[in-house]
């Protein structure tokens, strides 16, 4: 990743026209760094859930508590 930035910087500062695609390389980057940040997250295992999960079991949860606070009142 480092080597095609140095590359696009170089290309910028020497102003020869782009051999690739700029617009192309960079988005392949950004594919990378995203890549690269979605296996650091898949090790948590357990907090590694989809999001709807948590969001049906934080429904749960507070359906749960509402149902507590009506059978002790």
């Amino acid at each position: 990743m480092k080597k095609h930035l140095h590359e696009i910087e170089e290309i910028l500062h020497n102003g020869r026209l782009p051999e690739e695609d700029l617009t192309r390389l960079r988005h392949q980057t950004w594919l990378k760094i995203v890549k690269a940040k979605r296996e650091r997250r898949q090790h948590w295992g357990f907090l590694s859930l989809p999001t709807w999960t948590w969001v049906l079991a934080s429904i749960i949860l507070i359906f749960l508590g509402v149902l507590a606070m009506l059978l002790l009142k």
